[in-house]
């Protein structure tokens, strides 16, 4: 309201200057933020954990790779991306093998000048331009510097960026099906969508706007036509148009996590049936999502990463049927072909070999028939992808109800729950529990690692961890064949629902106890590290 607008009121009102110079440090809470993003790590550690050495995989053209085979072309893939990012960095700050000042302080000067950083340290940077002979080091505070060559490093060389974003996960109950019998249906030709689809993958509905990077101008603000270009490219399933009924050839295309990602069932392979427009920002997923991650129906984000296309416009003067004179018609054709030279070539082959680890597609087994020349056959299995989060909740429960069977509980009296020994004991859990997720967290991550790479203790003649048969860190089960990952996704459970019910402390696992019954459950020894600790 300006000053002119305000005089015609009665009262004597006071303008004030608003300022926005700030107004950059607040939080982005618009999930979309950015055409690309870094693909989570832990997302990436979890995928690798479905590897199997002799397990045979199939590849999006047919041909298969065993597992050994394909860790080793998901490092190499890794490893180009982080070369062409070293490249990048090198060429930028750089010149004849040298460090170029000038391009440092620039660079130096426009990331500290957005974060606030104190004026000596900015006038230090800007004295280079005069001066470019490196004096930092007499700076008052050396971290902003590091920090933000640190974040420029991880983002070209350690990140892995694909396209994709942060996407508000919506339920689908209402929204699939068909309205009635006399109206259209809501979404995927009023078919539900399938947890499991043919191909191994999920389907899932998508606001039109994750496509809008490539859909071709022209459709962008048709929603009919930019959805019908996206099934005419095989991007999304659909039914072609100038065809007789033909069937898009879509597949999984998308990799689908939460954060954190506790485990392989919160990482998904997703396949695009259709798209819904107005809304942005936004996915649906099959009705049985919500129970395989431990999700819920609040504001809960799940992050995409997806394959590159590149588009070709292709123009041509024609006449056709009803046309009065030529006119110049265009076409566009999108692909996911990339040279070898194109950072996006390595990109799309890593997806491509996630999204082999990530589909319930079976496994190879050959005939028995000695006649079929060895032919493969594909059977299919169900791994711990599509096991719910909450399972793994139940292998300390079950241990917690055999070693409580006995257990006399006694009420709880009213004046009980606010005397100070029972709010003394509460907060004692609530620390506890806190104080656990960390390595519980950590140990998760670093089993990923120790079965990726065989690590194990040494052997030793008489050495206690030899006498127990327990040198392997690389094992995938414990005793009784359950996941040793699903034990300490169990624990992150156990210890985030600490305020609900602290049966873990009832286990006696705490900050004292905790490396015992770590080392324990990752050396296989799964329940019984309970009944030891207990």
């Amino acid at each position: 309201m300006t000053t002119e607008e305000l005089s015609k009121f009665s009262f004597e009102g006071h303008t004030y200057v608003q300022h926005f110079s700030q107004i950059r440090r607040q939080l982005n809470t618009d999930p979309h933020e950015k055409d690309l993003q870094p693909m989570g790590t832990q997302a990436v550690k979890v995928a690798l954990s479905t590897i199997r050495d002799n397990q045979l995989y199939t590849r999006p053209d047919g041909s298969q790779i065993r597992g050994r085979d394909l860790k080793k072309s998901i490092m190499d893939n890794i490893k180009k991306l982080s070369k062409i990012g070293e490249d990048r960095l090198t060429d930028r700050f750089f010149k004849d093998g040298e460090l170029n000042v000038i391009e440092f302080a620039k660079f130096a000067e426009d990331e500290l000048g957005s974060r606030g950083a104190d004026k000596n340290l900015l006038e230090a940077i800007r004295s280079l331009y005069q001066s470019p002979s490196p004096i930092l080091n007499s700076v008052s505070n050396m971290a902003w510097i590091e920090s933000v060559m640190v974040s420029v490093i991880n983002k070209h060389i350690v990140d892995v960026n694909l396209p994709g974003n942060a996407f508000y996960q919506r339920s689908v109950y209402g929204v699939e099906g068909m309205l009635s019998d006399d109206q259209f249906p809501t979404l995927n030709n009023g078919k539900p969508l399938q947890m499991i689809n043919e191909e191994g993958s999920m389907d899932a509905v998508v606001s039109i706007d994750y496509f809008y990077n490539i859909i071709p101008k022209r459709y962008r603000y048709n929603f009919d036509k930019a959805k019908q270009w996206l099934i005419d490219n095989d991007i999304i399933s659909g039914i072609k148009s100038y065809s007789n009924g033909e069937w898009s050839n879509a597949k999984a295309n998308t990799i689908s996590y939460r954060i954190p990602t506790q485990g392989i069932s919160s990482v998904h392979a997703l396949r695009f049936v259709d798209v819904v427009p107005v809304l942005r920002d936004t996915i649906i997923l099959p009705k049985e999502f919500t129970k395989i991650t431990g999700s819920d129906f609040d504001i809960d984000k799940l992050y995409l990463s997806s394959k590159n296309y590149k588009v070709t416009e292709t123009k041509e003067l024609d006449m056709l049927e009803n046309d009065t004179y030529p006119k110049m018609y265009y076409t566009y054709q999108a692909t996911d072909v990339f040279d070898e030279s194109e950072e996006q070539y390595y990109q799309n082959n890593l997806v491509d070999d996630y999204l082999m680890l990530l589909k319930d597609a079976g496994s190879a087994v050959k005939k028995e028939n000695p006649d079929a020349d060895n032919e493969l056959l594909l059977g299919r299995y169900v791994h711990y992808l599509h096991r719910s989060i909450d399972n793994d909740t139940s292998l300390v429960k079950g241990v917690l109800k055999e070693v409580e069977k006995d257990r006399i509980r006694k009420p709880v009296e009213p004046f009980v729950v606010g005397s100070l020994y029972t709010q003394s004991n509460l907060k004692d859990s609530f620390i506890t529990g806190k104080f656990l997720i960390a390595p519980f967290a950590l140990n998760l991550n670093s089993q990923i690692l120790t079965q990726l790479y065989n690590v194990g203790f040494k052997t030793a003649p008489h050495g206690i961890m030899t006498a127990l048969g327990a040198e392997s860190l690389a094992m995938r089960n414990d005793r009784d064949g359950n996941s040793i990952l699903s034990w300490l996704s169990a624990f992150i459970n156990a210890c985030v629902d600490v305020a609900k019910d602290p049966y873990i402390l009832r286990l006696n696992v705490n900050k004292y106890t905790v490396n015992n019954t770590i080392l324990l459950i990752r050396t296989g020894f799964g329940k019984d590290a309970l009944y030891f600790t207990r």
